[in-house]
């Protein structure tokens, strides 16, 4: 999901239920509203200018690290171990 319309839908939610609670708006009846916000987020996404983003299929994925190179005292600590015997 996107980044604006979870917290939209959720304080869409919050208000229609206070309102349904002081008796103000009935919630059964005004859920539509629900549809309408989500329906304005969707437009507001699709007209909104992508100047300065970067494209998500060009990100870079982190190197893998080479186990080789990983820790160069490992392989000292085994043969001065093997050594000693």
């Amino acid at each position: 999901m996107n980044a604006m319309l979870v917290p939209a839908i959720i304080v869409t939610v919050g208000v229609l239920m206070l309102l349904d609670n002081v008796h103000a708006l009935n919630f059964n009846r005004s859920w539509p509203i629900i549809l309408i916000v989500i329906g304005s987020i969707k437009v507001l996404q699709s007209s909104a200018s992508t100047e300065g983003h970067r494209d998500p299929s060009l990100q870079t994925q982190p190197a893998a690290a080479n186990p080789a190179t990983q820790d160069p005292n490992a392989s000292a600590s085994s043969t001065s171990s093997s050594e000693g015997r």
